[in-house]
């Protein structure tokens, strides 16, 4: 018979026998040996205590020393010699092995006492061996629950990446069965062939299974079966086998796209607040020269016209004079796309027509001299004749079209075609690069070329002041695609860019559609169209502006007076009546057309005005008009529009 102790060693538990009767086993299996109670002396018990054995050849000799329970299992047994043997695993003993001898009158010897020594150890190592198996399988199961369990994906690959254990979760996470995940490799199934930016992740993957304990922690994008792309975050342990081979690899991963995704709005934000900080600070400077410059221009401008006036025909300096006058034409036009940068030179208070604007540049100077230094360009217009009007600003957006052409046309040296596209959409998804887009119904223009494309370092840098690639002294302040940023920022609009190397690029433009009907253009008559007796007064800081303007006005027949600041306008006006007075918006120092048009109607309830400024139309111009100015004209003017405004103020009702 084999008696086991229990966990606590408290107890010696009978677990087997041979050659027993049934009714022996069944009693045996009742039988609890107490090995905590220092009564119990029983030769079974002293045996495992002690750790020694005992060969009992007469069983009647111990009768009177043994407890109640252990005489009548020895009754039962009807044995008068038997052996017990302890069993002993690593100077632990683990229980008691029993030999009687009932069937027969020879008692046991010491060789009988010897041969179950020998036997004992080998017992011992099987009954550890097999507690040890039942650990390892209590363990495992508790393992795989607690694995199954896990709130993390948890994977196991083989050397080359196939997957050998995926658990509940991690089939969930990435919406597979079980089978189909177990013997495919990562490669393709979990990791893409490319992330987003098209990049091949396979190296990566390859590089991690020949090292990955340089690997220990890693983040990259996976994809799930129905094609959603992730980020996880992994610890990985290697695994190796004997000689230091590796065998698997144990992967646990996290799921931190969310994360990733609030990393990279916020890189987003930081760049557009880095971006509106920027531009914010070259636009009040590029402002202030602007409002500077314009002053300056409007003699170069403005004489040139007057000179013309007085030449006749074929005088040899009409050429001369011209080119001045085209000059200063093409410096206002520059400092134009200050204003832009600036955000000051916009009014989108008129619907257009993207066609005719597009229209009207193909037919342009500007466009002409582009084709002298592009022979080899086609050009592609493909325009929806039904096209929706748009609210916006047509001497910006042309020079939009103008800069986006002129960058098509550089980016084709050996020839190509340009493309220039519109058509109305319907806009109800979000565009790459804008968090929101308003829904609704857009006129779409689009610009493409199939020249050399733009590289994805330099599409970062499109839209910043200042970059540019185009030929020097020919082309490109690096302001043009600013300006276009700038114009589309101030419309409400949306814009797109698509590039490949090698292949070209398009620049697709949203602009929000309009029902205002498109008003006729005024048309230009002769500055001696305009011409009256009225009389003018001029108020400007500048000298040179108050000049031109004088000169322009009496040449035409006007009476004209001028002062140089709004203080000195009212003081004239106290004592003095005119029918029209011409107001600078900016006068330093002192207070400004606004301020001075108001204290005039104050003094006097009403006074027909006209506004110049540098700028568009500012909050404090629109005010002006509000009160009752007529109109403004934008510095540096010509002849002919101041002329025009003079005599429709004057005429106006």
């Amino acid at each position: 018979t084999v008696f086991l102790a229990n966990e606590d060693k408290t107890r010696l538990i009978f677990k087997a026998g041979y050659g027993l009767a049934p009714d022996q086993e069944d009693y045996l299996r009742g039988v609890e040996l107490h090995l905590d109670n220092p009564a119990s002396r029983g030769p079974l018990v002293v045996s495992f205590k002690e750790k020694k054995p005992f060969l009992i050849d007469n069983a009647s000799t111990i009768t009177e020393e043994l407890s109640r329970r252990s005489q009548e299992l020895l009754h039962l047994s009807g044995s008068s010699s038997f052996i017990s043997v302890p069993i002993v695993f690593r100077d632990e003993p683990l229980g008691v092995l029993a030999v009687d001898r009932v069937q027969s009158t020879i008692s046991l010897k010491q060789n009988d006492l010897d041969l179950l020594m020998a036997i004992a150890p080998q017992i011992a190592i099987s009954i550890n061996n097999a507690r040890t198996f039942e650990q390892m399988q209590a363990s495992e199961e508790k393992y795989r629950d607690l694995v199954e369990s896990a709130n993390s994906i948890i994977i196991r690959i083989d050397a080359h990446g196939v997957i050998t254990f995926a658990n509940r979760f991690a089939r969930e996470f990435y919406g597979y069965l079980d089978h189909e995940m177990i013997g495919r490799n990562i490669m393709g199934l979990i990791v893409p062939e490319r992330d987003v930016q098209g990049r091949p992740l396979f190296p990566a993957t390859r590089e991690f299974l020949a090292r990955p304990e340089e690997h220990v922690t890693v983040e990259n994008e996976n994809i799930l079966k129905n094609g959603e792309r992730v980020w996880v975050s992994w610890s990985n342990k290697a695994i190796h086998g004997k000689g230091g081979a590796l065998t698997e690899i144990l992967c646990v991963g996290n799921d931190i796209t969310a994360r990733k995704q609030a990393e990279y709005e916020k890189r987003q934000l930081e760049a557009q607040l880095i971006r509106a900080q920027k531009m914010e600070a070259i636009g009040s400077l590029a402002g202030g020269v602007a409002h500077d410059l314009n002053n300056i221009l409007s003699g170069i401008t403005s004489y040139p016209e007057l000179l013309l006036l007085e030449l006749p025909d074929d005088s040899p300096m009409r050429k001369a004079v011209t080119t001045i006058k085209k000059t200063g034409e093409k410096a206002a036009a520059m400092v134009q796309d200050l204003l832009t940068l600036a955000r000051r030179g916009v009014s989108i208070s008129n619907a257009v027509d993207l066609n005719a604007i597009v229209r009207d540049y193909f037919e342009s100077p500007e466009f002409d001299r582009l084709r002298e230094y592009h022979p080899n360009m086609k050009v592609d217009l493909q325009l929806d004749d039904d096209l929706k009007y748009i609210l916006g600003s047509e001497v910006h957006l042309g020079k939009t079209v103008m800069n986006l052409v002129s960058n098509a046309a550089e980016a084709m040296p050996e020839g190509g075609t340009v493309i220039v596209r519109t058509e109305n959409m319907y806009l109800d998804k979000s565009l790459k690069g804008y968090d929101n887009v308003a829904r609704g119904e857009y006129a779409v223009l689009s610009v493409a070329d199939t020249g050399i494309g733009i590289s994805e370092e330099d599409l970062k840098m499109i839209f910043e002041p200042f970059f540019s690639k185009k030929v020097m002294g020919r082309s490109g302040t690096g302001l043009g695609m600013t300006v276009v940023w700038s114009t589309v920022k101030d419309h409400n609009a949306y814009i797109n860019v698509e590039s490949e190397e090698g292949r070209g690029t398009r620049f697709d433009l949203y602009f929000p559609v309009t029902r205002f009907l498109v008003r006729d253009k005024a048309p230009k008559g002769s500055i001696r169209d305009y011409a009256g007796s009225e009389r003018v007064l001029v108020v400007d800081d500048a000298e040179d502006q108050r000049e031109i303007t004088r000169s322009v006005l009496r040449k035409i027949g006007y009476h004209v007076e001028s002062t140089s600041s709004g203080e000195d306008a009212l003081e004239f006006l106290k004592d003095n009546e005119v029918d029209l007075v011409i107001l600078d918006m900016i006068m330093e120092p002192g207070i400004d057309g606004l301020e001075t048009y108001q204290k005039i109607l104050d003094m006097k309830g009403s006074q027909k005005a006209i506004i110049v400024s540098g700028f568009s139309e500012t909050d404090r111009v629109k005010r002006a008009l509000a009160l009752g100015v007529g109109s403004y004209i934008r510095k540096p003017y010509t002849l002919n529009d101041l002329a025009r405004a003079v005599r429709t103020e004057l005429d106006r009702r």
